[in-house]
């Protein structure tokens, strides 16, 4: 019996190639965020901090990196890692009571995570490495309910919790945005598949194409239908 199921799960995994590969993973990863306590996020120990005066310019040097890097991917990435530097950077500030300057932190990273939202959203491609930025998202968050529940009064970290859960679920809606469209363009059912996985139906999808005729002086209309496993909603 054990072997029937084990080879059922393999056999499943395999036909859902995509969406297999990514909810394990993810899966494990946020079965390990249960006991997560932000130790990977320590409190900042390097010399410019919010309390710099070179603190502006650190961050407008900053951006112009994330500016200059054009592979979308790369670019979340590093405003993932700028966003985790604000949170230890309030850390340390709030270790020494500078509430100021840890509200300070907490603004700019408000501001980082609204840019990875607005660059999320704007985005139409395909964004590879969704599942993990949504877990880094996860881990800011804990911390930052950690931080938060330690200093309830202090504004900026309420607002950049906020800012994670509204992130949190950008994040979501753009990894079933590209699942479904995945779905609809690589799974393919008719004559030569004529089997669909679970939780999925074969469909014609009618397509229209145009083609202009110098004959005529106008376009000619063609249509094509194929038959595509689309996922049940």
């Amino acid at each position: 019996m054990n072997k029937i199921l084990i080879v059922s799960l393999i056999v499943f995994a395999v036909v859902m190639i995509s969406q297999a590969h990514a909810e394990v993973n993810i899966t494990s990863q946020i079965a390990e965020l249960t006991n997560y306590t932000g130790e990977d996020i320590q409190p900042y120990t390097g010399y410019i901090g919010p309390d710099s005066p070179l603190y502006e310019l650190k961050i407008i040097v900053e951006n112009i990196d994330e500016q200059l890097t054009f592979n979308k991917t790369a670019k979340i990435e590093k405003k993932l890692k700028h966003a985790k530097t604000r949170i230890s950077e309030a850390k340390r500030e709030l270790l020494k009571n500078r509430n100021e300057t840890a509200s300070k932190a907490m603004s700019k990273y408000a501001q980082k995570s609204q840019d990875i939202e607005n660059e999320i959203r704007i985005n139409g491609d395909k964004i590879v490495g969704l599942e993990n930025a949504r877990i880094q998202i996860m881990k800011h968050q804990l911390v930052l309910q950690i931080l938060s529940k330690q200093n309830p009064d202090n504004v900026g970290i309420q607002k950049a919790l906020y800012n994670t859960g509204v992130l949190q679920i950008k994040f979501e809606d753009k990894i079933m945005d590209d699942y479904k469209s995945q779905t609809i363009t690589e799974l393919r059912c008719g004559d030569t598949v004529n089997d669909c996985p679970p939780n999925f139906v074969c469909n014609d999808l009618k397509y229209t194409t145009y083609k202009w005729n110098n004959t005529n002086q106008d376009f000619d209309t063609n249509f094509s239908i194929h038959s595509k496993c689309v996922k049940i909603m």
